[in-house]
């Protein structure tokens, strides 16, 4: 409970020094680029890379492409490895019968450790 007290009153005490936060004036705001503006200036950064570093670009859009098939191909997986029929998800009736001679009526004991 005292560490409480003691963080509230540091806490506090870093809040009251801190000096206050002016906000933006409007025509700040106005500057500020919006998020289309900074898609394009993404998008025009990596073409003049790709323009300027031929092999780098051709590196780089080869490992976006293996992940993108990796993760489309690892979501396909599961759906294809799927490969049993409908007469094999059915059960007999009265269950799972074990073929005879198959399993031991009673499991072999290990060996008496000397006491």
């Amino acid at each position: 409970m005292s560490f409480l007290f003691k963080a509230a009153f540091w806490l506090g005490l870093v809040f009251y020094v801190l000096p206050p936060s002016a906000p933006l004036p409007p025509s700040a705001s106005s500057d500020l680029p919006t998020g289309g503006q900074v898609a394009s200036a993404v998008i025009r950064g990596a073409v003049q890379l790709c323009r300027d570093n031929a092999d780098v670009c051709a590196r780089g859009v080869g490992a976006v492409t293996e992940t993108v098939q990796r993760e489309v191909v690892g979501e396909a997986m599961p759906a294809a490895r799927d490969t049993l029929m409908p007469a094999d998800l059915q059960v007999p009736f009265g269950g799972l019968a074990i073929p005879p001679g198959s399993a031991p009526k009673q499991a072999p004991l290990p060996p008496r450790r000397p006491a």
